[in-house]
């Protein structure tokens, strides 16, 4: 069987949720058949804009973001709204299940640190997405097990 492994990555002002701010998120959905070839098939990425700014609550954060300027100017650029970056992520999210169910695929989301990135796109996508799911909910499937989520 295929795997279609949906990776995320987030970067943050902070590492609480709610008082930081997500600077950025990229996705990228690795198409994985029995043969053992890997193909990347869709990516995802966006920066955003906060009006007031980002908010650096915690100083090891704020260290590590003066420590990494072009880290930090990558993670800045080109930032759109909120509101338009969590529809494009839910779009980007949709499509590609919609691409696994349709090709029978295992979907998987593969995260480094799940227990950071996940709550904190499951909480840009409710507070600004409109009608988006978490992340761990499949638009076709329904909510996923947790052998669906590998945190690597």
């Amino acid at each position: 069987m295929t795997v279609l492994a949906h990776s995320f990555d987030v970067e943050t002002s902070s590492p609480t949720i709610g008082q930081g701010k997500l600077m950025s998120i990229g996705a990228c959905l690795l198409e994985i058949p029995n043969n053992g070839t890997v193909e990347i098939i869709n990516t995802f990425s966006e920066n955003i804009s906060w009006d007031g700014g980002l908010v650096f609550d915690h100083p090891e954060t704020q260290q590590f973001w003066k420590d990494n300027p072009d880290a930090f100017a990558s993670c800045t650029k080109e930032a759109r709204p909120p509101s338009v970056v969590a529809e494009r992520l839910r779009e980007h999210i949709r499509a590609v299940q919609e691409t696994a169910s349709k090709r029978k695929a295992k979907y998987v989301i593969v995260v480094d640190n799940a227990w950071f990135d996940v709550p904190w796109i499951d909480w840009f996508l409710a507070s600004f997405g409109g009608e988006a799911l978490p992340l761990r909910h499949n638009y076709f499937t329904g909510w996923m097990s947790v052998e669906n989520v590998v945190d690597v």
